[in-house]
């Protein structure tokens, strides 16, 4: 700025002022970085096109978001936790401070959650050779399901994989009651996860004895019947035989007629 004083007619000697005026630093580096899932870390590098800029920021508390209040400088690094089935906004205010000038902009990053299964992970049990039926549900809007079933020593089937309800029939060729677990892989706004689902097939009951007996006319029919699969209740029933009698007959075992 160049001043000259007149007065009286007069002119005084001319001066020359200098000011500098120092620019508002502001962030070059996006307001909007791209979205995070759940439990995973925040990364921003902010920048400036402000030489010597510093930058201090602060995350109040928010609804969805477990991590409570928390503030620094440069990049946040933290991890964002959502509870919640929905994306949530998280905000972080940075105060930017370069040759005495300061300014503060809002860095806004999307936390989506991860997506779980709301559907029960123990399926109810099946009888052997009936189909597996399981649909599974998230509250969280999207998701997409896939799943593999590795083999199982006691289930004939081998091992398959699909999306969304498996509709299979499995088979138990033990005794035993055998559990097969699902793993499903949960996809939903570029975030994943895996959970177990498991199905406990139970074996078709079979009689263990020899199946062929005699006796002699009038003697008595004893038979105790047992099975490898434990649990085991029998029943029986005899339809009528021509030159047999007493014609028919039923009970629960052990069998024990004349």
């Amino acid at each position: 700025i160049t001043v000259t004083p007149t007065a009286n007619s007069c002119t005084g000697a001319t001066r020359i002022f200098t000011i500098t005026v120092y620019p508002t630093p502001k962030l070059s580096s996006s307001l909007t970085p791209p979205a995070i899932c759940d439990s995973t870390i925040f990364n921003y590098t902010p920048l400036s096109a402000t030489s010597s800029t510093s930058f201090a920021w602060n995350r109040p508390a928010i609804v969805g978001i477990t991590n409570p209040t928390s503030a620094g400088i440069g990049n946040p690094a933290e991890y964002l936790d959502n509870n919640t089935p929905a994306p949530v906004s998280v905000v972080y205010t940075y105060t930017l401070t370069a040759n005495g000038c300061s300014n503060a902009q809002d860095v806004t990053v999307t936390v989506n959650p991860k997506p779980e299964l709301s559907s029960s992970l123990i399926a109810p049990a099946i009888c052997n050779n009936t189909q597996f039926s399981y649909t599974p549900t998230s509250l969280v809007t999207g998701t997409t399901f896939a799943w593999s079933r590795p083999t199982v020593s006691a289930i004939s089937n081998p091992a398959a994989s699909g999306t969304n309800n498996p509709l299979e029939t499995l088979n138990n060729v033990t005794a035993n009651p055998a559990v097969v677990t699902y793993i499903y892989t949960l996809a939903a706004n570029g975030c994943s996860n895996q959970q177990n689902v498991t199905v406990t097939v139970n074996p078709t009951p079979t009689l263990s004895n020899a199946l062929t007996a005699s006796i002699c006319s009038g003697d008595s029919f004893n038979f105790v019947p047992t099975s490898a699969t434990a649990g085991t209740v029998f029943m029986w029933n005899r339809p009528a035989v021509a030159d047999i009698s007493p014609s028919t007959g039923n009970g629960v075992c052990p069998i024990h007629e004349k």
